[in-house]
């Protein structure tokens, strides 16, 4: 981390990790054989992350470009014989290049603006499945854009409303890239009061998510057999609550 001035800095990162399949990945054996899966290997990366960082007055801006290189990934499948059951694969390599933006600040007075946006090209460099060369493929269940966009009011002892649109982009449900999903967007609405009691806060709140009532789906089963790729999401719904702080 170096600061290039007292409201300006740079930032860079490299690491190195490995993931074991988990319990679940390793109980479904595509052989119909009992016991784990003695074919999944650890999921080994490479990631390295480049940012900037600045403050302009009551506003943070955030900047940050990353590169991942990951071996044996591990990812699902499933088989014709086995409905509902999903298995795990390790793909060879695949790259994985992002940048993201992160934007907060104050519009007036108790009003925060709040942004972020996230651009993903992650590709298999060497992937053969069912003896088919899927190098150059995108990696399915990732969108290639997502982003947010917030607004938030809120007084110390008062009233507080907040109202968040977010927007998924495109994405494949298979490793063949043969399906695409369609983009959507949410919108949520909350809102509540602080009520301050001597040295005791109540927060009270409430809200809609999904306020627009939009279909979507809530999970992506990736290369599911059949075309079972998607389980809905629930529509409009509301939620409510409080917190008592002394």
């Amino acid at each position: 981390n170096y600061q290039v001035h007292p409201e300006n800095y740079i930032y860079a990162m490299e690491g190195h990790s490995f993931e074991t399949p988990a319990l679940s990945e390793l109980s479904n054996s595509p052989d119909g054989a009992g016991g784990f899966n003695k074919n999944l290997s650890p999921q080994l990366a490479n990631h390295f992350e480049l940012g900037y960082k600045r403050i302009l007055g009551k506003w943070f801006i955030q900047l940050t470009g990353f590169h991942i290189d990951l071996k044996n990934e591990l990812l699902p499948y499933e088989l014709e014989g086995f409905p509902g059951r999903t298995f795990y694969r390790n793909a060879g390599k695949s790259r994985r290049n992002g940048l993201e933006l992160a934007v907060n600040g104050k519009l007036v007075t108790n009003l925060r603006l709040l942004a972020s946006y996230t651009y993903s090209d992650f590709q298999f460099e060497e992937y053969d499945a069912d003896g088919e060369d899927l190098k150059g493929n995108f990696v399915s269940g990732i969108p290639k854009q997502f982003g947010n966009l917030g607004l938030f009011y809120e007084k110390k002892h008062g009233a507080f409303v907040g109202l968040d649109y977010a927007v998924t982009g495109e994405m494949f449900a298979d490793d063949k890239n043969t399906v695409v999903t369609d983009a959507y967007g949410l919108v949520h609405l909350r809102g509540g009061w602080n009520f301050v009691f001597n040295q005791t806060e109540l927060k009270v709140h409430a809200g809609v998510r999904n306020l627009t009532n939009r279909a979507y789906f809530d999970n992506l089963r990736i290369n599911a057999f059949g075309g079972r790729y998607y389980e809905p999401a629930p529509g409009r719904n509301y939620f409510g609550g409080f917190t008592l702080i002394f």
